[in-house]
Protein backbone atom coordinates (compact mmCIF):
# COMPACT_ATOMS: atom_id res chain seq x y z
CA UNK A 1 0.00 0.00 0.00
CA UNK A 2 2.68 2.49 1.02
CA UNK A 3 5.79 2.77 -1.52
CA UNK A 4 8.51 5.10 -2.27
CA UNK A 5 11.67 5.92 -0.22
CA UNK A 6 11.26 7.67 3.04
CA UNK A 7 14.50 8.77 3.80
CA UNK A 8 13.69 8.92 7.95
CA UNK A 9 14.44 6.28 9.34
CA UNK A 10 10.65 4.46 9.54
CA UNK A 11 10.09 1.84 12.66
CA UNK A 12 6.04 1.24 11.85
CA UNK A 13 2.91 -1.15 12.88
CA UNK A 14 0.14 -2.22 11.02
CA UNK A 15 -3.59 -2.16 12.09
CA UNK A 16 -6.44 -4.03 10.67
CA UNK A 17 -9.75 -3.49 10.20
CA UNK A 18 -11.64 -7.29 9.37
CA UNK A 19 -12.63 -7.74 5.52
CA UNK A 20 -15.92 -7.51 5.61
CA UNK A 21 -18.06 -8.69 2.37
CA UNK A 22 -15.94 -7.80 -0.84
CA UNK A 23 -14.78 -4.35 1.26
CA UNK A 24 -11.52 -3.63 1.20
CA UNK A 25 -9.72 -3.91 4.19
CA UNK A 26 -8.65 -0.57 6.16
CA UNK A 27 -5.19 -0.36 7.38
CA UNK A 28 -4.02 2.03 10.03
CA UNK A 29 0.09 3.03 9.59
CA UNK A 30 1.75 4.28 12.05
CA UNK A 31 5.11 6.00 11.11
CA UNK A 32 7.85 6.83 13.40
CA UNK A 33 9.75 9.16 11.37
CA UNK A 34 13.45 10.80 13.09
CA UNK A 35 12.04 13.65 14.54
CA UNK A 36 7.77 12.45 14.35
CA UNK A 37 5.49 10.01 14.01
CA UNK A 38 1.99 10.18 11.41
CA UNK A 39 -0.68 7.66 12.13
CA UNK A 40 -2.41 7.39 9.02
CA UNK A 41 -5.63 5.40 8.06
CA UNK A 42 -5.81 3.77 4.54
CA UNK A 43 -8.41 2.42 3.02
CA UNK A 44 -10.07 2.12 -0.63
CA UNK A 45 -13.23 0.21 -2.18
CA UNK A 46 -15.72 1.57 0.00
CA UNK A 47 -18.58 3.58 -0.77
CA UNK A 48 -21.43 2.03 -1.39
CA UNK A 49 -23.93 3.12 1.53
CA UNK A 50 -24.34 -0.72 2.35
CA UNK A 51 -24.28 -2.23 5.89
CA UNK A 52 -21.19 -3.59 5.77
CA UNK A 53 -19.66 0.04 4.75
CA UNK A 54 -21.37 1.30 8.14
CA UNK A 55 -19.65 -1.66 10.01
CA UNK A 56 -15.97 -0.96 8.72
CA UNK A 57 -16.15 2.82 9.32
CA UNK A 58 -17.81 1.83 13.04
CA UNK A 59 -14.50 -0.35 13.25
CA UNK A 60 -12.49 2.81 12.17
CA UNK A 61 -14.04 5.07 14.58
CA UNK A 62 -13.57 3.16 17.97
CA UNK A 63 -9.56 2.41 16.65
CA UNK A 64 -9.60 5.94 16.07
CA UNK A 65 -10.70 6.87 19.66
CA UNK A 66 -7.84 4.56 21.34
CA UNK A 67 -5.37 5.26 19.22
CA UNK A 68 -5.88 8.49 16.95
CA UNK A 69 -5.08 8.89 13.82
CA UNK A 70 -3.45 12.27 12.25
CA UNK A 71 -5.65 12.17 8.62
CA UNK A 72 -6.54 9.77 6.42
CA UNK A 73 -6.06 8.68 2.64
CA UNK A 74 -8.03 6.50 0.01
CA UNK A 75 -7.29 4.28 -2.32
CA UNK A 76 -10.04 4.81 -4.86
CA UNK A 77 -12.86 3.39 -5.58
CA UNK A 78 -14.41 5.59 -3.18
CA UNK A 79 -18.18 5.66 -4.76
CA UNK A 80 -20.06 2.26 -5.90
CA UNK A 81 -20.17 1.50 -9.03
CA UNK A 82 -20.52 5.13 -11.11
CA UNK A 83 -19.25 7.67 -8.73
CA UNK A 84 -21.21 10.63 -7.40
CA UNK A 85 -23.32 13.09 -9.91
CA UNK A 86 -22.58 16.19 -8.46
CA UNK A 87 -21.23 17.55 -5.32
CA UNK A 88 -25.14 17.57 -4.28
CA UNK A 89 -25.19 14.17 -4.99
CA UNK A 90 -27.67 13.12 -1.91
CA UNK A 91 -25.63 9.84 -1.04
CA UNK A 92 -22.60 11.70 -0.04
CA UNK A 93 -24.66 12.81 3.04
CA UNK A 94 -25.40 8.79 4.19
CA UNK A 95 -22.08 7.48 2.44
CA UNK A 96 -19.44 9.79 3.44
CA UNK A 97 -20.24 13.01 5.97
CA UNK A 98 -22.53 10.80 8.66
CA UNK A 99 -19.95 7.95 8.59
CA UNK A 100 -16.49 9.89 8.36
CA UNK A 101 -17.02 12.98 9.64
CA UNK A 102 -17.31 12.00 13.35
CA UNK A 103 -13.42 10.94 12.90
CA UNK A 104 -12.54 14.72 13.05
CA UNK A 105 -9.72 14.23 10.51
CA UNK A 106 -8.84 14.91 6.84
CA UNK A 107 -9.40 12.92 4.57
CA UNK A 108 -7.13 12.75 1.52
CA UNK A 109 -8.58 10.99 -1.39
CA UNK A 110 -7.79 9.41 -4.54
CA UNK A 111 -9.78 8.57 -7.58
CA UNK A 112 -10.28 4.67 -8.63
CA UNK A 113 -12.09 3.27 -12.27
CA UNK A 114 -15.15 3.51 -10.53
CA UNK A 115 -15.47 7.01 -9.17
CA UNK A 116 -15.47 7.27 -13.49
CA UNK A 117 -18.40 6.10 -14.36
CA UNK A 118 -21.25 9.56 -14.27
CA UNK A 119 -19.52 12.33 -16.95
CA UNK A 120 -18.67 14.52 -13.66
CA UNK A 121 -17.75 12.13 -10.79
CA UNK A 122 -14.20 13.26 -10.75
CA UNK A 123 -15.27 16.93 -11.14
CA UNK A 124 -18.31 16.21 -8.06
CA UNK A 125 -15.16 14.42 -5.90
CA UNK A 126 -12.88 17.74 -6.68
CA UNK A 127 -15.64 20.34 -5.85
CA UNK A 128 -17.00 18.36 -2.74
CA UNK A 129 -13.69 19.49 -1.37
CA UNK A 130 -15.43 23.06 -0.84
CA UNK A 131 -18.12 21.86 1.03
CA UNK A 132 -16.92 19.14 3.48
CA UNK A 133 -14.94 19.54 6.91
CA UNK A 134 -13.37 16.15 5.96
CA UNK A 135 -13.33 15.11 2.24
CA UNK A 136 -9.68 16.37 0.62
CA UNK A 137 -8.96 16.18 -3.26
CA UNK A 138 -8.06 19.57 -4.72
CA UNK A 139 -7.53 17.69 -8.05
CA UNK A 140 -7.88 14.40 -9.77
CA UNK A 141 -3.93 14.45 -8.75
CA UNK A 142 -2.04 15.99 -5.88
CA UNK A 143 0.90 15.67 -3.30
CA UNK A 144 0.40 17.05 0.60
CA UNK A 145 3.23 16.99 3.12
CA UNK A 146 2.95 15.69 6.28
CA UNK A 147 5.79 15.90 8.83
CA UNK A 148 8.82 14.53 6.95
CA UNK A 149 6.78 12.82 3.75
CA UNK A 150 5.34 14.09 1.11
CA UNK A 151 1.98 11.92 -0.12
CA UNK A 152 0.91 11.56 -3.70
CA UNK A 153 -2.50 10.90 -4.88
CA UNK A 154 -2.86 9.78 -8.33
CA UNK A 155 -5.33 9.38 -10.91
CA UNK A 156 -4.42 5.71 -12.91
CA UNK A 157 -7.61 5.48 -14.44
CA UNK A 158 -6.04 7.40 -17.02
CA UNK A 159 -2.63 8.63 -17.24
CA UNK A 160 -2.34 11.58 -19.53
CA UNK A 161 1.51 12.84 -20.45
CA UNK A 162 1.06 16.28 -18.03
CA UNK A 163 0.25 13.52 -14.93
CA UNK A 164 3.34 12.01 -15.48
CA UNK A 165 5.38 15.14 -15.95
CA UNK A 166 3.94 16.19 -12.94
CA UNK A 167 4.92 13.31 -11.45
CA UNK A 168 8.60 13.31 -12.44
CA UNK A 169 9.10 17.06 -11.14
CA UNK A 170 7.41 16.33 -7.85
CA UNK A 171 9.36 13.27 -7.46
CA UNK A 172 12.68 14.84 -8.26
CA UNK A 173 12.17 17.69 -5.85
CA UNK A 174 11.26 15.49 -2.93
CA UNK A 175 13.51 14.15 -0.35
CA UNK A 176 10.52 11.95 1.35
CA UNK A 177 7.08 10.16 0.01
CA UNK A 178 4.90 7.95 -0.60
CA UNK A 179 2.43 7.40 -3.34
CA UNK A 180 -0.51 6.55 -3.54
CA UNK A 181 -2.80 4.78 -6.16
CA UNK A 182 -5.66 2.70 -6.90
CA UNK A 183 -5.17 -0.79 -8.95
CA UNK A 184 -2.84 0.13 -12.20
CA UNK A 185 0.75 0.51 -11.82
CA UNK A 186 3.03 3.81 -13.59
CA UNK A 187 4.18 0.68 -15.99
CA UNK A 188 0.45 -0.33 -17.58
Amino acid sequence: MFSGAIEAKEIGTWAHTSRVAGLAVAMARELKLAENRLRVLAFGDFGNGSPEQKEVASAMQRYHRDQPFDFAITLGDNFYSLGMESPADPRWKNWWNELYDPLGIKFYASLGNHDWGFADSPAAEVLYTQKSPSWQMPATYYSFTAGAVQFFALDTNEIPEAQLSWLKEELANSRARILSFPKKSLTD
